[in-house]
């Protein structure tokens, strides 16, 4: 490959790096017209020259915030990610169980970071790249919390209403108005999962009045169960304060 043509090639992988939070070398390759092996030893060096990342136990590679030094602007969203990644993986190595940080994305969380990697207890690998449900979800709940009653009823059209309605009845709460006030109220949200599955509790993650996303922990129910609360809420707090205090921009 001569010299034009690769920094060609280059500059379209960056871009289609940069067209999708998550990629796999499958989905690159749909997007340009080069073999998978060439991709893999491109990915390679641009992950060498911090770049790009690949997610630990995924198959999924993103840019690093370090490609704002090709550009004139920072996506603030990536470096919030980036900064969370490290909180998440210290607490982790403190309390042992897996940590995720999330933000929005259409009608749904998307996992942006998982520390399931370092966890000492954990049911899965990383979480990488999945999606959880507004309602449903301690993550998806603890943002929505915090959006406005508009922004919420805007947001609640694309939930399910048999999803809505199961939700509701398992917390007991006659309205999601209600629900979600309580929620925002208690600063926290929870997903208890039945013996043999996990348990969730998340928090939102807030920078003045912008919610940047949320944070959450997983513990086995049969383990830790109702505790999760007293055990890790201060943890989760503290380290969204760690997150929030970081800058997001040079």
């Amino acid at each position: 490959m001569h010299s034009d043509s690769l920094i060609e090639k280059t500059v379209q992988l960056l871009q289609a790096l940069n067209s999708h939070k998550l990629n796999t070398l499958d989905s690159l390759s749909q997007q340009l017209p080069l073999p998978k092996p060439t991709l893999h030893r491109m990915l390679q060096q641009l992950i060498a020259l911090d770049l790009v990342i690949k997610h630990p136990e995924t198959h999924y590679y993103s840019i690093r915030s370090g490609c704002s030094r090709l550009s004139q602007g920072v996506d603030r969203e990536l470096l919030f990610a980036e900064h969370a990644a490290a909180i998440a993986t210290r607490l982790t190595q403190a309390c042992e169980w897996p940590v995720a940080v999330a933000t929005f994305d259409q009608d749904a969380m998307l996992i942006r970071c998982s520390s399931r990697p370092e966890a000492r207890f954990r049911f899965i690998k990383s979480t990488i790249g999945k999606r959880f449900p507004l309602i449903g979800s301690a993550l998806g709940e603890a943002w929505l919390a915090q959006r406005s009653a508009r922004e919420r009823q805007r947001l609640l059209k694309t939930v399910e209403p048999a999803s809505l309605a199961r939700r509701l009845r398992q917390v007991r709460q006659p309205s999601v108005s209600d629900y979600l006030d309580r929620i925002r109220q208690q600063g926290y949200a929870l997903r208890y999962g039945r013996a043999g599955e996990s348990s969730h509790l998340a928090i939102p993650v807030i920078r003045g009045r912008q919610v940047l996303g949320s944070i959450g922990l997983s513990v086995f129910t049969s383990t830790v169960g109702k505790k999760i609360v007293p055990l890790y809420l201060e943890r989760l707090r503290a380290a969204a304060a760690e997150i929030t205090a970081r800058r997001l921009h040079d």
